[in-house]
């Protein structure tokens, strides 16, 4: 038998053939078959020598299954996986834009922390050196100078930082100039609000404009942005002071993995910065990852190189796991006809679906990829720099977090335990649900029934929503069977979200 590297793969020698070989080689010089009495010390001193060659065997059988991906692990692994021009996915850091306030041009160095009001608390690190400012603002209040009189020249612009956003988004810049005759502060205040009021161009941008008072009686001109995400440049008169601002800046979590908070509870500052008052987190993360274990990045090996090979749409969700960091999920779709598809998708264009990465990264690698003369369709954009250094539109889809509500209903003929309703609710949230693929609702009936003693039947309703609680929820409208997820909605479970109850 041929027993090495063969046409057929690798072929051991094994312990037992190792020990047959040797006793009959024996056999044919001495005459004697050591195997024939197992209780001499021939036989077991011929036992001892086979054992170390059958342990080189297979070291040598480890060796060579090192070479191939399927069966590879650890950095053998990543080797073979580089063969095939792909690379584990690596670990990364959930980021978080928060919106600082504070006082007009304060500096947040990098590495500044901020951690979580909720337990267990999670800290969050500043991305790089930022700045406090009216050139980067979603809220800003303003006041004339205290002396103020006179015939003024009141003048105010406004542009959006517009590197990317919803499409449709309003993007121009707009300014007005009005000469003021103002007598006092008070009559400079009360015009000026009054200008910025009937400014057009703030409502289409989304600005509100309003007159706040704070607890010692002191009057502010409030400009606000609709969009928690919106970012805004203000150039400002001489006659204008600025008393506070509130801008979006760009922080991770300390530790890497995925650590998504609820809405308004990243609030706490750790490093102290004089003129640094406030932030909050209410836009949604790019959620981070830990690295890839080795089964996983079988898996995705085997899909993102088989996705290389078979078209245009494939290619770019392949490279946007590979070579985007903080993606998630991508997933692609295209409409190769002369009218509109069923999903409203224009004629002759892809649409790229995608959770996490930054929103350049991931139009950069779109552009870069789809083909010529076919439009990159979606509700978001960004903008991709091209090998001549311009800026290029590109539409994509995100993914956005949506709520599945569950109602449980449990009947038991005997006794359940006293925890049962919170152990239920531990076993669903550890469920993995999948963005844009639908929730089969029997999926979470077999890890209660075999963690959860005394249940006998299990009946679950489902619904996305875009509230975290089902409190008001009732059964009658909620699904059964398998709950639809559109394509670009992630459902998340969170405890609110449960109604555990038993029949």
């Amino acid at each position: 038998m041929e027993y090495g590297i063969t046409a057929d793969g690798f072929s051991m020698r094994r312990l037992d053939e190792i020990y047959n070989d040797s006793c009959k080689r024996f056999e044919d010089e001495i005459g004697v078959n050591p195997s024939e009495n197992p209780q001499s010390l021939m036989n077991v001193l011929f036992t001892i020598f086979a054992d170390a060659p059958a342990e080189l065997w297979e070291a040598f059988a480890a060796s060579y299954q090192q070479l191939f991906p399927n069966t590879a692990e650890g950095i053998a692994l990543d080797n073979a996986m580089q063969i095939g021009g792909v690379n584990r996915i690596g670990q990364a850091r959930t980021k978080y834009t928060l919106s600082c306030t504070g006082r007009e041009g304060t500096v947040i160095p990098a590495g500044a922390l901020v951690q979580s009001s909720t337990y267990p608390q999670r800290q969050f690190q500043a991305k790089g050196v930022s700045t406090i400012s009216s050139a980067n603002w979603r809220r800003i209040g303003i006041r004339p100078i205290e002396s103020v009189s006179g015939t003024i020249t009141f003048e105010f612009g406004v542009s959006r930082n517009a590197t990317s956003g919803e499409v449709g988004s309003y993007s121009e810049s707009a300014s007005i100039t009005k000469q003021l005759s103002v007598s006092s502060y008070s009559d400079a205040y009360t015009k000026i609000l009054v200008e910025l009021q009937k400014f057009d161009a703030l409502t289409k941008f989304g600005i509100k404009v309003e007159d706040s008072t704070d607890e010692r009686g002191n009057h502010t001109i409030v400009l606000s942005a609709s969009g928690a995400a919106d970012s805004f440049s203000a150039s400002l008169c001489r006659y204008i002071t600025v008393v506070d601002v509130t801008s979006n800046i760009l922080f991770e979590s300390v530790e890497y993995g995925n650590y998504v908070q609820a809405d308004k509870t990243i609030d706490q500052i750790v490093t102290s910065v004089d003129g640094w008052d406030s932030c909050i987190n209410e836009i949604p993360p790019i959620k981070g990852r830990l690295t890839q274990r080795d089964s996983e990045a079988r898996t995705s090996y085997t899909n993102r190189v088989a996705s290389r090979g078979t078209g245009t749409v494939n290619a770019i969700v392949s490279l946007l796991y590979s070579d985007v960091e903080g993606v998630t999920f991508a997933a692609g779709y295209q409409n190769d006809d002369d009218e509109k598809d069923t999903a409203g998708r224009p004629p002759h264009c892809i649409e790229i679906v995608v959770q996490g990465g930054s929103d350049e990264d991931v139009a950069g690698i779109i552009w870069e990829n789809k083909s010529g003369g076919i439009r990159a369709y979606g509700s978001h954009y960004a903008y991709a720099t091209d090998i001549n250094g311009t800026r290029q539109y590109v539409e994509f889809t995100r993914v956005n977090d949506v709520y599945l509500l569950l109602s449980v209903k449990v009947t038991s003929a005997g006794g359940l335990d006293d925890d049962f309703e919170a152990r239920i609710k531990s076993l669903l949230m550890e469920e993995i649900l999948s963005a844009g693929t639908s929730v089969r609702l029997q999926k979470f009936i077999r890890p209660i029934m075999e963690n959860v003693s005394g249940v006998d039947y299990i009946e679950i309703r489902g619904l996305l929503s875009e509230r975290p609680d089902i409190e008001g929820v009732e059964d009658s409208a909620m699904l059964t069977g398998v709950v639809p997820v559109s394509i670009n909605q992630q459902p998340v479970v969170t405890m609110n979200g449960i109604r555990v109850v038993k029949a």
